[in-house]
């Protein structure tokens, strides 16, 4: 990730449907490429086309590392998916308590 970033790679490309680099490392609990996008500035709130974003990814998928990186990097965690749920939300239907706790320390 570092050498793309380094290179000047275009990190705030989307993909159909949405999904950006930083969404895509999130969901696949890839802590370093979060690391070196969130340094790199991108948009940490950038919702795919269902209006999921990062955080709300990373709390779906239990990965508490980069939910907890998210949350420093200023995530929004009031933001709705187009079905009106949150990351809390998604955490706790997913019985991922620890993410839950993690957001609520924010609050």
């Amino acid at each position: 990730m570092r050498t793309l970033i380094d290179a000047k790679a275009t990190v705030e490309a989307v993909a159909s449907g949405g999904d950006t680099a930083l969404f895509k490392a999130c969901e696949n609990g890839h802590k370093l490429c979060v690391r070196g996008l969130i340094e790199a500035r991108v948009a940490v709130d950038a919702a795919r086309t269902d209006g999921v974003t990062a955080l709300m990814g990373a709390a779906d998928c239990g990965h508490l590392d980069i939910l907890r990186r998210l949350l420093e990097a200023d995530a929004d965690y009031y933001l709705n998916d187009c079905k009106g749920n949150t990351a809390i939300m998604l955490a706790e239907a997913a019985g991922h308590t620890e993410c839950v706790k993690s957001i609520c320390e924010v609050e």
